[in-house]
């Protein structure tokens, strides 16, 4: 065993201990940060509270109302609609199933049809047709996201892409303006830069920490302020009072794309955003195998949303909605185990002498890690990195690795590992990679369930 690897198993063992023995509030006081309730305790929770293993850190508190309470808070969505459950764990399971139940079945079946019969008498408004997104699958799983996120509605897409590009084109009416942070994801980033203009939009890019460029950006079309709530991939997290203020001060619709925390590890609506996005392929799927996106808010712009959906074609199939319904399932304690390997595996890395850099908001060194204590459940299974050396160095390294994969893509229970200068960034100029802190040696670590040894052994011996 390295060095490194017994200090992180003895810190590892005091976090534990330390816990043991440390009171957790439930933070009845007034939230002065307009921030939602179940929110504004999440500074309370020790920050070695994402690596713990469950059973060891909840065997310890099993006895601990307020260690409980805490947790259900966390947990609790606070959704507009009527709902029989209150917990996110419930909702992901049970919400939406009765829309598609058939003979009994307990799991939801696939309704592998394109069309469906009507009565004469039928108006337009009851035609069931699978591209208008209302077959039973497709009402079933939006019921579902919209319960997720605490939302009036929801809508799934094809694809993270296609959740992006609708919401951008809805949003934006008529020759409309959008502010964009520098630090985005590729998908979005190419969308912007090749088809904005053409369409007669236009955009500008800003720092998600300084206001005064998003004042100096402000034109008469300002519409859209975009935000990522992690950014892809350098892990940046705005300020979401600062943000929010701005946005309704201007009367600008807050977009959010939450796809790196996902429902569980943190509820945007909670906080007064109008639009939440999810590329779905990643932890609300979780096994690698589906594309997909969402979208949840408001009825009004969700049936906006859903509309220009349905016409440009970009709406999921039943069969692929039958495998995210089913991927959703497991979502909460899918990505328990992301932020608790993920944390465990930043910290590993930063005691490393090999690595020269790591980049997690979970780790106190962070510069935005008060943020992530303040707003999120957990930081999720993202840790990016560099080592020292050479860029070929890097590339032997990427190669030896013996468990992730080197692919695109995140928040399967599988690990996944690359380069964004290659992959999500890879439109950018190098100018831009670098002035984000992408160097061609940037590693973006997608963190699976699997053991967290098994992990930390590949890796020293890649190394």
């Amino acid at each position: 065993m390295s060095h490194a690897q017994t200090k992180y198993q003895k810190n590892r063992s005091d976090a534990i201990c330390k816990c043991a023995g440390r009171e957790l509030h439930s933070a009845e006081t007034t939230n002065h940060d307009g921030v939602g309730d179940s929110h504004k305790h999440l500074a309370d929770l020790p920050n070695y509270y994402w690596h713990t293993e469950p059973h060891g850190f909840f065997g310890l508190f099993e006895k601990s109302i307020d260690f409980h309470d805490t947790m259900n808070r966390m947990l609790r969505v606070k959704s507009p609609n009527k709902t029989p459950f209150n917990y996110l764990e419930t909702i992901a399971i049970h919400e939406g199933a009765e829309l598609a139940s058939a003979h009994g079945m307990v799991g939801t079946p696939i309704y592998q049809s394109s069309t469906f019969e009507m009565r004469p008498d039928d108006e337009l408004s009851s035609v069931r047709y699978t591209r208008l997104n209302n077959g039973p699958n497709h009402l079933a799983l939006n019921k579902k996201m919209a319960a997720l996120e605490g939302a009036e509605a929801a809508v799934v897409t094809a694809s993270g892409m296609a959740s992006i590009s609708v919401t951008l084109l809805a949003t934006l009416g008529k020759q409309g303006h959008v502010l964009l942070p520098t630090a985005l994801y590729g998908g979005t980033y190419a969308f912007a830069t090749e088809y904005l203009e053409q369409l007669g939009h236009s955009y500008s890019w800003i720092n998600i920490d300084d206001e005064k460029i998003w004042e100096k950006n402000l034109k008469p079309n300002t519409r859209v302020f975009w935000i990522e709530s992690v950014s892809n991939p350098t892990l940046q997290i705005p300020d979401f009072k600062k943000y929010l203020a701005f946005c309704k001060k201007h009367k600008l619709i807050s977009v959010i794309d939450n796809t790196f925390l996902s429902p569980y590890n943190f509820k945007p609506l909670e906080l007064g955003f109008d639009l939440v996005i999810q590329s779905c392929t990643k932890y609300l799927n979780g096994h690698s195998d589906v594309t997909a996106g969402s979208v949840a808010g408001s009825a009004q712009w969700i049936e906006k949303i859903k509309t220009m959906t349905n016409l440009f074609g970009g709406v999921l199939d039943p069969h692929a909605c039958f495998l995210l319904d089913r991927g959703i399932k497991t979502l909460s304690v899918r990505v328990r185990a992301h932020n608790e390997n993920a944390l465990a595996f930043a910290e590993y890395l930063a005691e490393h002498k090999d690595v020269e850099r790591v980049i997690y908001p979970g780790l106190q060194d962070h510069p935005h890690h008060e943020r992530a204590k303040k707003y999120f459940v957990g930081s999720s299974g993202v840790v990016c990195f560099e080592l020292k050396g050479s860029l070929k160095r890097t590339e032997k390294f990427l190669s030896s690795l013996k468990i992730p994969k080197i692919a695109p893509s995140l928040g399967g229970v599988e690990s996944l590992i690359g380069l964004p200068t290659n992959t999500s960034n890879g439109k950018l100029t190098s100018r831009e990679k670098l002035a984000l802190g992408i160097t061609p040696k940037f590693i973006r670590f997608a963190i699976g369930i699997e053991n967290i040894a098994d992990l930390i052994a590949d890796f020293e011996q890649a190394l």
